[in-house]
């Protein structure tokens, strides 16, 4: 069985969201990596945040999440 075939099998089992995530995923698979296509202030960005890893520049879980619920809180 060729490979289109047995993939045309499998699809057809497929409910519409696992259809729909599936031709995202096929999408993905032809495009170019972002890091191929990215502007260069998110090349440069990306290396500052892996410098901070390196360094043991980072917070917990917990840490972020207050971090994220305190920045979401509407201005009195």
């Amino acid at each position: 069985m060729e490979r289109t075939d047995e993939l045309t099998r499998v699809v057809a089992q497929l409910s519409d969201e696992q259809l729909a995530s599936l031709t995202d995923l096929a999408r993905t698979m032809t495009e170019r990596p972002f890091y191929e296509t990215a502007p260069p202030d998110a090349l440069a960005s990306l290396q500052r945040g892996l410098a901070q890893l390196k360094r043991g520049e980072t917070v917990t879980l917990d840490e972020l999440d207050a971090r994220l619920r305190t920045a979401s809180k509407p201005a009195p």
